[in-house]
């Protein structure tokens, strides 16, 4: 079926990426961080199933992402030769994003999961909570990034675009973690939905 474990790999990360985009499109109706907490609560408890389902399926996506990242790790790795310490830098900063995201879903899954007896200002809580650390994943995923972008137009491993795409994705998540409690209303937390 598949002619190569790489196949593979790279099939589970776009259905990742796939998975994860429907987990926030079915909570793209929940509060935004400029709502209240009350109005949080009133959402939980009206959408209990659907917060889970879709922090699930965020999880799942991101998770699933990473056999992507262990390909295009792979690749970067092969070009930049050596002790191959960039490549290894993506890698590795990466996953610290992964993680970080997938700690700030199970904070927003924390407050629907206890959707029937949250209050107001535990649901503004843990939604600002999720926020927070999700914010804060900004930083090694901008440093992923830019070690991958500079590799990309070092040693032409992939075509050129994407190394400027991953440039403009670092700085984009930067500004967005800087305007995180600025309520300049830009900011990626903004939003609504999960995460």
């Amino acid at each position: 079926m598949f002619q190569s474990n790489r196949q593979l790999l790279i099939l589970s990360g776009l259905l990742g990426i796939v998975i994860a985009i429907v987990g926030q499109a079915i909570t793209l109706g929940s509060p935004t961080i400029d709502e209240s907490g009350g109005e949080m609560a009133t959402w939980l408890a009206d959408n209990r199933a659907l917060a889970l389902t879709g922090s699930y399926l965020l999880g799942l996506g991101i998770a699933l992402t990473i056999p992507l990242l262990v390909v295009i790790y792979s690749r970067l790795r092969a070009a930049e030769g050596g002790a191959a310490m960039m490549s290894a830098t993506f890698l590795l900063t990466s996953l610290a994003a992964i993680a970080i995201v997938l700690v700030a879903l199970g904070t927003f899954a924390v407050g629907a999961y206890r959707a029937d007896s949250v209050t107001g200002d535990t649901a503004g809580l843990t939604r600002d909570l999720a926020w927070g650390i999700l914010a804060l994943s900004a930083f090694p995923a901008a440093i992923a990034m830019l070690a991958a972008a500079r590799l990309i137009l070092q040693t032409h491993a992939l075509p050129a675009y994407i190394g400027y795409l991953g440039i403009l994705g670092a700085v984009l998540h930067l500004a967005s973690a800087a305007a995180f409690d600025t309520g300049s209303g830009w900011n990626l937390q903004n939003g609504s939905g999960v995460a």
